[in-house]
């Protein structure tokens, strides 16, 4: 039985050159160095240096969707380094939370 429903059949993980990867991790890159630039005033080491962090991810998206061979392959790497942003931006979070509530910070 042949089901197209499964994860890595869809077409994001298929047959696109990479594009939307680009589009939504430079949405996404923005907003979360917006969100670190305003959390900067908690702890600016952990803030400034996961912000640097997100760009040089999306660095290598970008790097990855222009210089990798189509495929499959460039696009699983699109997902998971899209995947290993927002995990970092999770734990940055979590972290940044914990000084603040534990008062710790600066």
């Amino acid at each position: 039985m042949d089901d197209s429903n499964r994860m890595r059949d869809q077409p994001a993980l298929t047959t696109t050159r990479g594009d939307a990867w680009i589009v939504i991790g430079g949405i996404t890159a923005a907003l979360l160095v917006g969100m670190y630039a305003l959390l900067g005033t908690v702890q600016p080491v952990i803030a400034w240096g996961t912000a640097a962090t997100v760009l040089l991810v999306y660095a290598a998206m970008v790097i990855v969707r222009t210089r990798g061979t189509a495929g499959r392959r460039r696009l699983r790497s699109l997902a998971a380094l899209y995947g290993a942003m927002v995990a970092l931006s999770l734990v940055a979070v979590l972290v940044l939370v914990g000084v603040a509530w534990t008062g710790t910070g600066r």
